[in-house]
C-alpha cells in the first residue's frame, strides 16, 4: 500500500488532470529506471520515452479498472506444479517487487530465482546479456518438449 500511495496514486492523479508524461515520468523513475529514466530507455529502445507517453492510457485507465492486474494465490494455484517457473528480477529492484518475489515464492515454491547483479525493474534494458544468460540456462536445463503436453 506504501508504494501504491507514494507512486502509483499520484501518478494516476497526474495523468488524470491531463498531465500524462507528468505521470509516466513519475512512475518511471520512481518503479523502473530512476531519474535518468529517459536516457536509459532511449538507449535501448529508439523513441521508447514518447511511446511510454503515447501510451499512457494503456496503464493508467486499465490500472483503474482493475482488470488484468490481479494475480494472487487462487491465480498462483492455477499453475501446474509440474512446470518449471523462472522468476527474473534485478537486484537493485525496488522493495515493493521484492516483497512481490517473496509472496509468489510462498504460492509457488518450486519457482527458480534469476537476480541479475546492479540493475533494477529495467533490467532488459540495463543488463539485457545477463538476463539472456539466465534464461538460456533455465531453459537448457527444462526443455520445453518436456513440459509440452502439461
Amino acid at each position: 500500500m506504501e508504494f501504491y500511495n507514494k507512486v502509483i496514486a499520484p501518478a494516476t492523479e497526474r495523468y488524470r488532470a491531463g498531465d500524462p508524461e507528468g505521470a509516466v515520468d513519475l512512475f518511471m523513475q520512481e518503479m523502473v529506471a530512476g531519474p535518468e529514466w529517459r536516457a536509459e530507455i532511449a538507449r535501448t529502445v529508439p523513441g521508447g520515452p514518447d511511446q511510454a507517453v503515447q501510451d499512457a492510457a494503456t496503464f493508467f485507465e486499465d490500472r483503474d479498472s482493475g482488470e488484468g492486474w490481479v494475480f494472487d494465490e487462487e491465480e498462483a494455484n492455477r499453475i501446474s506444479r509440474r512446470l518449471p517457473i523462472l522468476y527474473v528480477l534485478g537486484s537493485e529492484t525496488p522493495s515493493f517487487l521484492k516483497e512481490c518475489k517473496d509472496l509468489f515464492h510462498t504460492w509457488v515454491p518450486h519457482a527458480e530465482d534469476h537476480v541479475v547483479d546492479g540493475v533494477g525493474h529495467s533490467l532488459q534494458m540495463e543488463a539485457p546479456q545477463a538476463v539472456a544468460e539466465g534464461i538460456a540456462d533455465f531453459l537448457q536445463r527444462h526443455p520445453l518438449d518436456e513440459h509440452s503436453n502439461q
